[in-house]
Formats: structure tokens, sequence, C-alpha cells
């Protein structure tokens, strides 16, 4: 999902991209919109972009649309118009996905496969097949995730990844660097924010870009009643290319507060999930902890016993102040070095040195 400008550095920015004689060539875009609707802690986002094939007499056979996914993101609907016809995601084994998709190609028909990068486990393919001249590539994909707590700013917090960044893991040797990497189009945000009645939005904000924002509806509210547990934010410049994650935080009431969602499969008759959410914003009294190191000294460490006094000695000159801490050392049998654990000091230290120079 990248809304900057194409690079050529080592990290690919996303798009629709075609090679000849090993040398990439990027789909122009003409489109893209991410429509966010986030529910209390977790959020659907749907992308829509726009591509066309600039020429006006070759057919592409295959192009490649790639674009990365955080971690914890899961893509629930996923389809592809090509001219006049739909193509829809069908989930199947990978070696029989590309098996069907190799069939329809080798047939003329339009096709794509989307699959996973084994290189990078959050960054997706989409291979679209047999694309006429001056034709336009519509993707349209959906994905849902649970939003993160953002701790400095006590509130919930929504990205939107906008290009490939060393996060992502790099992407393969085969996806060489290509001419007339420039993208056309930007990107239109609206970001939904819709939490449980009872509680109110104290405010969306947005640290990395300039936004628009409406307090007491969504954009798609029905009624012109003001709710104050809705917002809507969008991009303050409507369409622009974004060099940077959008990233979006969402101040409520009581967010520390344990919540649990219970969702009722829509077909499925008895299917339920819960998705409980627990800040860890807690009130510890303070405690010395303690540590007991266990140490092996049976015989099939032999050589290595050297190492795991050069390792004591490093944690134990390492131990915090106000620390209890014991050594247990086995072999055929066990001991202690002490009967109890000892708080750490100067003397406790040293004595536990000459312990572990004698293993």
């Amino acid at each position: 999902m990248s809304y900057g400008r194409y690079s050529h550095g080592p990290f690919h920015s996303c798009g629709c991209s075609y090679t000849i004689n090993y040398v990439k060539h990027y789909l122009p875009r003409l489109q893209l919109d991410a429509h966010t609707t986030i529910l209390s802690n977790t959020s659907r986002t749907t992308l829509k972009q726009t591509f066309s094939n600039p020429s006006s007499s070759e057919p592409i056979k295959q192009c490649v649309y790639t674009f990365p996914m955080f971690d914890g993101v899961s893509v629930v609907a996923f389809s592809c118009r090509i001219g006049s016809r739909v193509l829809k995601g069908l989930v199947k084994e990978r070696s029989q996905a590309r098996a069907t998709y190799d069939k329809a190609v080798s047939r003329g028909e339009t096709a794509g496969l989307l699959e996973q990068l084994p290189e990078a486990s959050d960054v997706f393919s989409t291979r679209l097949g047999n694309i006429p001249a001056n034709e336009k590539v519509h993707v349209e994909i959906t994905y849902v995730g649970e939003l993160k707590h953002d701790a400095e700013a006590d509130g919930i917090r929504h990205t939107l990844p906008t290009h490939i960044a060393p996060r992502y893991g790099s992407l393969p040797n085969s996806r060489l660097e290509g001419s007339n990497a420039e993208a056309t189009g930007g990107i239109s945000i609206t970001v939904d924010v819709s939490i449980a009645e009872g509680s109110f939005i104290r405010g969306v904000q947005s640290p990395t870009h300039p936004i628009a924002v409406t307090m007491g509806n969504t954009s798609t509210s029905s009624t012109a009643d003001l709710a104050m547990h809705q917002a809507s934010a969008t991009l303050s410049l409507g369409s622009t290319e974004l060099d940077k994650d959008f990233v979006l935080i969402v101040l409520t009431k009581d967010t520390g507060i344990p919540k649990a969602l219970l969702e009722t499969h829509p077909t499925i008759p008895n299917q339920r999930a819960m998705l409980l959410t627990l800040v860890p914003k807690f009130s510890l009294p303070r405690s010395n902890p303690e540590i007991v190191f266990v140490a092996d000294r049976s015989g099939s460490m032999g050589s290595n016993i050297p190492t795991l006094i050069s390792a004591l000695k490093v944690f134990l000159k390492s131990l915090p102040v106000g620390v209890r801490f014991n050594i247990c050392s086995f072999g055929s049998d066990h001991s202690f070095l002490w009967p109890k654990s000892q708080a750490y000091s100067r003397d406790s230290v040293a004595e536990a040195l000459a312990h572990v120079e004698g293993f």
C-alpha cells in the first residue's frame, strides 16, 4: 500500500508493474482511495486503486501488484476489475492456486493471483494476467486488524502504511529496479470512528499529516443528529502524495478500561468470536526481585566451562541494586552457593565471583 512516489532505492515502493528484458515498468496510477472504519479498537480498511495499461496496441501478458501489510492484519476481501471482467479472491493452497492461475493465463483469460511473499511475511503480491491495451485495472482489497494503544497520547493509534520501509523487509532479488517509476495520482484518505455508546470521543489528531476532523457523525452517517461517540477525519488537502506513514490517534474517554467485543457469524449458526482488550496501566508496588543462576557443570559441558564462567561474571557484575541472588550448580548432584539468596552488595558479589572461579 504505497502512496508515496515510487523510489529507485533498495526498498521498492508499491505499484502495478511488469518486466521486459529484466527492466521493471510501472503502470500509471490514476486514482487511489482509502476508507477506514474504526470500531472501538478494531479497524476495517478498504483500498481502491486504479491503474492503466498505457500502450495503445500492446496487451500486457502479466503484471505484478505488490503491497505491504502490518503485523496482525488479515486480508478479508480482494477483487480486481480489468475492463468488464471482475476477479474475486478465492482461498486455495499455494501450489493449487498458482496452477489455476497459469492455466487461465495460458487460455488467454484475465486472471489474478494474490500471494504472500516468502521473503517478507507481511508483503503480499498480486499477479494479474492478460491486460488489454488502454485498459484500466481496478484493485480493491479489504483488511481488518486490531489497533494499538498509544501510551504517549493515551489513545488508539491507527496507521496506514505508505511505502515499503526497512521494517517490512527487502523484496526478492527478482524484483528489479526499473524505469518510469513515477506515480501520476495521489491518495484520498477517510477514517470514520465509532465507539461504544455511553463513551465519547475527546479528539482525533494526526501527528504526521494535516487533517480535517468532523465530530458527531461519520462520512456515511445518514442522520443529522450529532453523536459524541462518532467522528470522521480526512486529509485536509483531499488528495496528495505521501512520503511517510499516515498516523491517526483517537482520544476517547476511559481508554484504559478493559473492553470486550462479541461478533456473531452472519451465516453459520451458533458461531461467535470475542475480542478482549486489556490496557496495561497498573500501579504495581515496588518489589525487589530474586534471581537464581542455574549453572550446568556436568561432564557434557567439557570445554564450555570457561565460557560459562565468563558469562556468569558478566551477569553478576550487571545485577541491579536491591536484588537478591544465588547460584545453583548441578552435575551428578546439585548445590547452592548460599542456603538462602543474599542481597546484592560488594561482599556478596565478591564471594559469588570467587565461587564461580572454582567451577
